[in-house]
């Protein structure tokens, strides 16, 4: 497959940073951000790769994605490279080729393994996130089947715990036992994170 033109940076505008947003599979519910100039490998096991995806169907090096140099002098973008693996990478449910590098949009979907189907959104210097960016928090607590991601702001006067369990903002996903692991809260000097 022939690398697409993307309307995500032209050849005035900055690449634009990349959101990948995990919408079914093992990290449902997960959103990574990468600046450009970083070098996104996916695959099954930890070792070598930005992300791990515990899913049958990914190889173990399964697919690449980075900025590079557009056909435009000064231009970049995101691009996506399957790299050889098993089963495929599929981009909005076409199967790409091995070592082809191709260009990603904003709103593409990545499909890889079984079950693992990822989200492509690109912003601009945080564009979506201005207000409040330094006190955003993620908050996983598990709903039903899948787990639920949002950002909410954290002021002077919150209180945010990671652990184990519902009683925490930032669950870590294994809810066998209700227990808080790190408490971190903002105090006038900076951000204070102790053992619980």
């Amino acid at each position: 497959m022939a690398p697409r033109k993307s309307a995500a940076a032209g050849k005035d505008d900055p690449c634009p940073m990349l959101k990948l947003i995990m919408e079914k599979g093992p990290l449902s519910g997960q959103t990574s951000d990468f600046r450009p100039g970083s070098r996104i490998q996916i695959g099954r096991v930890v070792r070598g790769n930005t992300l791990a995806i515990k899913d049958l169907g990914v190889s173990s090096k399964h697919l690449l994605i980075q900025v590079e140099p557009g056909s435009d002098t000064g231009s970049q973008r995101w691009t996506i490279t399957d790299l050889g693996s098993s089963n495929g990478t599929f981009l909005n449910d076409v199967r790409l080729e091995q070592s082809e590098p191709t260009v990603l949009s904003d709103g593409d979907v990545i499909k890889i393994g079984e079950q693992t189907s990822i989200n492509v959104k690109f912003e601009v210097d945080g564009a979506e996130n201005e207000v409040g960016s330094r006190n955003l928090r993620r908050n996983t607590r598990r709903r039903g089947k899948n787990q639920v991601a949002e950002l909410v702001v954290i002021d002077e006067d919150s209180e945010l715990g990671l652990g184990v369990g519902s009683e925490n903002n930032l669950g870590m996903g294994l809810e066998m036992r209700n227990m808080r692991i790190w408490e971190m809260r903002v105090e006038d000097w900076g951000l204070l994170v102790r053992e619980k």
